[in-house]
């Protein structure tokens, strides 16, 4: 990129907000993709470890392609963005992958290596990633990670997945009250609406990703987003709790 492009691409309008959005080339970061290319507000980079969920690679310049489960593809990455784009404003950790479906196939079929992947992707990454912006001379006022609700409360499949994200889950919570500065939000995804199966349309996950990005100065530093309807939100943490407290002990203090 020449220093002029590169100038363009730092120099933009004060009330546009530049963010980052990894895993841009999967079924949720691709329709995140083009809902952030579509916004005039919005001045996006994208990174991606190959092709998009089409099949089709972004028609963008600002594309960066890595390998997030290899972890010298992170070393010195936000300085490299920060050169390249200048400062970012928003941070979205969108990049996961998972392992086989079900308890037993976890037990018995995936590989030391395949749950070593998913915790470098879907948490160490990530949290490389938050690190390497927050030192920079002016971190991201808004950092949001893109969950499970299986990260809360845990589930019978995608065993690695769900234990990667809830580490992910606490750290954003333990990093919202070490770096005030900076809002961290937990979007929790649920299963994906699809033709065969029902769930949360993509649609309404990017109306909350844009609203997030959107509104950021009356909101809590840090808050987690869920997607379901007002009774199935109210069973969904009365039935943790209740779970929760049903398997604790507690030997107490005198």
């Amino acid at each position: 990129m020449s220093d002029l492009a590169m100038s363009k691409r730092i120099e933009v309008k004060s009330d546009v907000k530049k963010v980052f959005l990894t895993g841009a080339g999967g079924l949720i970061g691709s329709h995140f993709a083009e809902i952030l290319k579509e916004s005039e507000s919005i001045d996006s980079v994208f990174l991606v470890s190959g092709l998009t969920n089409s099949g089709e690679k972004l028609s963008s310049e600002n594309v960066i392609t890595k390998t997030l489960s290899k972890e010298s593809s992170l070393d010195g990455l936000a300085d490299e963005i920060y050169r390249r784009y200048g400062d970012i404003d928003v941070l979205v950790n969108n990049a996961a992958i998972t392992t086989q479906n079900g308890i037993q196939t976890f037990a018995n079929d995936t590989s030391d290596k395949r749950i070593q992947d998913v915790f470098q992707v879907n948490s160490i990454a990530a949290l490389s990633l938050i690190r390497q912006f927050l030192v920079l001379p002016k971190p991201p006022s808004l950092i949001i990670n893109i969950l499970s609700r299986g990260a809360v409360a845990g589930g019978k499949r995608h065993v690695a997945y769900y234990a990667s994200k809830a580490a992910l889950l606490n750290a954003s919570r333990s990093l919202a009250m070490e770096y005030p500065q900076t809002r961290f939000v937990c979007l929790m995804v649920s299963q994906i609406a699809r033709k065969d199966h029902r769930g949360v349309s993509l649609d309404l996950i990017g109306k909350a990703l844009i609203d997030q990005i959107d509104g950021t100065s009356n909101r809590k530093n840090f808050e987690t987003v869920f997607f379901l309807k007002p009774i199935e939100y109210w069973r969904y943490l009365i039935g943790y709790c209740c779970n929760l407290f049903r398997n604790s002990r507690n030997y107490g203090i005198k």
